[in-house]
């Protein structure tokens, strides 16, 4: 499904002489002459070449055939200004952030493929259907570090900024997989059995932080993260409820100790035969 999506997209042609293709043509100028080696060697080993030429008729009428970057050129593109992206940040960013020239990278690279969406629509349905591996990858990467405490919500906002829906639900894969293993990690232990549904309270507030709240609303949609935190509520009442009345809590004993009490005052075998 996703080779086939990519090359329908890739068939369709780009008009250079509309006010989107130029600015298309004007964003492309802007690319490092890495990402479009990048890309050209790319091509050159699948062994394809741009199919989009353009026409320039000169003052004089004569004309000149240029050879333009076509969808597929252009994709390779984005993704090679990906790649360069990573390469800065991972050079010169602290502790796995971003540096200026990784944000302005990544940032082009998004520009370059909302403008070539919306030219293109085909190519924007290839983006929703199917990121590529490398996008995948790093969209997992970054849904997985959002329960990091060195994640800041700038950092999770420019992740998502002009992702598509393919990358998006590869992030909220990546979230539910570091949820999961976080609360795979809550076990209880003979000595304190009420450490189970502490550690998922602790969990429980560190999801419901403003912090945390706005990068639920960024990964999954207003709407999305309103049901999520409802539901969350709901079962933070359960288990505080459920805490309450632990075997190890002080309504428990004293539970335990008026049941021994009427154990003790009941009625039974002994009484009824002193009695007779």
């Amino acid at each position: 499904a996703r080779s086939n999506a990519y090359r329908v997209a890739y068939a369709q042609p780009i008009d250079y002489s509309g006010s989107r293709g130029k600015f298309l043509e004007r964003l492309l100028t802007r690319a490092p002459q890495s990402a479009i080696n990048r890309a050209n060697e790319l091509m050159r080993l699948e062994g394809v070449q741009s199919a989009q030429i353009m026409a320039q008729i000169a003052p004089d009428g004569t004309v000149t055939f240029t050879r333009m970057p076509d969808v597929r050129q252009i994709d390779y593109i984005t993704r090679a200004l990906g790649d360069i992206a990573d390469q800065q940040n991972a050079a010169g960013g602290a502790l796995g952030g971003t540096t200026q020239l990784g944000r302005a990278t990544e940032g082009l690279k998004r520009q370059i493929r909302q403008v070539l969406r919306r030219e293109v629509p085909q190519y924007g349905t290839a983006l929703d259907e199917a990121a590529d591996a490398i996008s995948q990858v790093r969209a997992v990467e970054l849904g997985a570090s959002i329960l990091s405490p060195s994640t800041t919500r700038e950092m999770v906002r420019e992740g998502l900024s002009g992702a598509s829906r393919a990358e998006r639900e590869a992030a909220k894969a990546g979230f539910r997989s570091a949820l999961d293993d976080r609360l795979a990690r809550v076990n209880a232990v003979a000595s304190d059995p009420n450490i189970e549904i502490r550690e998922f309270q602790r969990l429980a507030n560190n999801l419901r932080s403003r912090a945390m709240r706005e990068n639920m609303e960024a990964l999954l949609g207003p709407q999305d993260a309103a049901r999520l935190y409802r539901e969350l509520d709901e079962n933070v009442v359960s288990l505080e409820l459920r805490a309450a009345v632990a075997r190890n809590s002080a309504t428990a004993r004293r539970q335990a100790v008026a049941g021994q009490v009427e154990q003790i005052t009941a009625p039974g075998v002994l009484p009824m035969l002193v009695s007779e």
